[in-house]
């Protein structure tokens, strides 16, 4: 069961680095990505009646994709494509 769990929390990792990835390579390449992240958020921001637990779960999203991706991306660049390597250090 431990063992399941961290395999899981590994593809959880994994999964958030590729969204950023992805993400950051978004603002390099195509426009219309950039648009819409930012009409997503002139659209939450000028809207009267946001509940806070928008917010608050838009944050704590965020933060565990910037936490968990930068910190994957780091290991799988120091890793150097060993991949058991980078597995064994999620």
């Amino acid at each position: 069961m431990r063992q399941l769990i961290r395999t899981l929390i590994k593809i959880f990792k994994i999964i958030c680095a590729l969204y950023l990835t992805i993400f950051s390579i978004g603002f390099f390449f195509p426009t219309h990505i950039r648009e819409n992240a930012i009409s997503v958020y002139d659209s939450l921001s000028t809207a009267e009646n946001v509940p806070i637990d928008i917010w608050a779960s838009l944050i704590i999203t965020l933060s565990l994709i910037l936490l968990f991706g930068i910190k994957t991306l780091q290991r799988l660049f120091l890793a150097k494509g060993n991949i058991k390597k980078f597995w064994n250090e999620i």
